[in-house]
């Protein structure tokens, strides 16, 4: 891998290698273009340098970091796309086409081998218990069960890790084998604001 940045006025060019030890650096002059010299005369010098820990540009930051707040639920799919969606998994059961959860996550995310789908349980914030029943309690402590489906993962930069404080909008199901509820899919998510 090669790194390669200007300086200003574009003058001065480095470049350097994913060895880190080698940077090689170039100037050069420009001329007029109306004469018979060339327009640019390239002198390269290499240095050997060593950079225990090379610095980059800043990466964007994911997940977006957000208030909890009914405007999220702007990121809801049409209702007729939402059953569709779980008409396709047969052991879910449609409780709602549209809702929002905030919690934290308590279990380290996992993929599923027979779907792909991105796993997690999402302890929830006060007031939220209507999300939850019976079997939710029974199997994983009264927490809530989310699933990312492959086609919502490949449009997210990063995927939530345990220990996040969370709020994720989606469909809200029944799985009735299990007899527990999740969000599943979910459409959108990001860290709630401390």
């Amino acid at each position: 891998m090669i790194l390669a940045s200007c300086g200003p006025p574009a003058k001065f060019f480095t470049t350097q290698t994913a060895r880190a030890e080698d940077t090689i650096a170039a100037s050069w002059t420009a001329t007029p273009r109306y004469t018979s010299t060339p327009t640019k005369t390239l002198t390269p010098t290499i240095t050997s340098t060593f950079t225990p820990h090379p610095t980059f540009p800043p990466t964007p930051t994911w997940p977006a970091v957000v208030t909890v707040s009914p405007n999220l639920l702007q990121y809801c799919k049409e209702a007729a796309y939402a059953r569709l969606r779980v008409a396709e998994r047969k052991q879910l059961a449609l409780l709602s086409s549209c809702e929002m959860a905030s919690g934290t996550i308590v279990r380290n995310p996992d993929i599923g081998e027979h779907d792909g789908d991105y796993t997690f349980n999402l302890r929830l914030d006060p007031g939220q218990e209507r999300f939850v029943t019976t079997g939710n309690y029974e199997k994983i402590s009264g927490n809530l069960h989310i699933e990312i489906e492959p086609p919502e993962q490949e449009t997210f930069p990063a995927l939530p890790v345990k220990g996040m404080h969370i709020v994720v909008v989606g469909v809200w199901v029944r799985d009735k084998p299990i007899n527990w509820n999740e969000i599943h899919p979910v459409w959108f998510w990001a860290k709630v604001t401390p």
